[in-house]
């Protein structure tokens, strides 16, 4: 298990996944540092190096889920993707998925949508082009029977190769 560091003494290195304390709070703020040096949160929202200092005091490396990584949900896996793929506004344009993923991120978004009475939004670009798809925190999620599949572990997240088919990319980078 990890021990709480002192921001004094070391901040956490890029993309590495922490709980920073604050004394003055009495709370914590999970986060990771971005390539371009602020914290970012799980939702996006970034505290500057300064504001760390600031009002946090120590760090710590997240310790493993304590569940069975294979049964996290597709949803939260694509969440955790996003997380570590985004700058600022900047998100993934297109998050390939393989048959069974998209399967089943798009049922647990269909269930998600009926619990809140919301529509679930797609880009009709996509659309017009015969690709499947649906829009998941600024990015769009698609069909791609050739995508990799989602890796069991949080952790693979990181890192996976989530190939996009050129062709679409051109199209979406022409109609911007």
């Amino acid at each position: 298990m990890s021990k709480w560091i002192s921001v004094k003494d070391q901040l956490p290195e890029d993309n590495l996944e922490v709980l920073f304390f604050s004394q003055e709070y009495d709370g914590c703020f999970v986060g990771y540092k971005a390539a371009e040096g602020s914290y970012v949160d799980p939702e996006g929202n970034g505290l500057s190096v300064d504001n760390i200092h600031k009002y946090y005091t120590h760090w710590r490396v997240l310790p493993e889920l304590p569940i069975d990584p294979k049964y996290v949900s597709a949803t939260n896996k694509i969440h955790y993707y996003l997380n570590f793929h985004t700058r600022g506004w900047e998100a993934p344009n297109i998050v390939w998925l393989n048959a069974k993923d998209f399967k089943q991120m798009y049922e647990e978004m269909e269930e998600l949508q009926r619990s809140k009475n919301a529509p679930m939004w797609t880009n009709q670009l996509l659309v017009s082009h015969g690709v499947r798809s649906f829009i998941f925190r600024l990015s769009n999620i698609a069909l791609n029977v050739d995508a990799e599949p989602l890796p069991d572990t949080l952790e693979e997240m990181k890192t996976w190769n989530n190939k996009c088919l050129e062709l679409l990319v051109k199209v979406l980078e022409e109609e911007a």
